[in-house]
């Protein structure tokens, strides 16, 4: 008794693969199908993440946002990551204060 075998193409459906060109200046329109998919329009901020021969599209998040604008300042502060592993080490129990108080009653 044969049983039918369902057959799925791995190729992504045409319906769902829009193409675009570079300008000269290195710009590019994103298409409506994304734009419409990650519920972008004019003005809205987006990410770019690299994976390999392949970059992701996503929109920015405040977690982002906040990384963007703090980012410079870590890396000129804390060239490495290392270099701001051992601060959070070495400052810790400060750090921890600063954040929630001090509890010297149970000292």
């Amino acid at each position: 008794m044969e049983k039918n075998l369902e057959i799925r193409p791995t190729i992504i459906s045409p319906i769902n693969r829009k193409m675009a060109k570079i300008t000269s200046k290195g710009q590019v329109t994103i298409p409506k199908l994304v734009r419409d998919a990650l519920k972008i329009r004019e003005g809205d901020e987006i990410v770019f993440e690299v994976q390999g021969d392949r970059v992701n599209i996503r929109r920015m998040t405040a977690i982002d946002s906040l990384a963007a604008t703090i980012g410079p300042k870590l890396r000129k502060e804390f060239p490495t990551p290392e270099d701001f592993e051992q601060y959070l080490r070495n400052n810790r129990q400060e750090l921890f204060e600063r954040i929630y108080g001090s509890d010297k009653s149970s000292d």
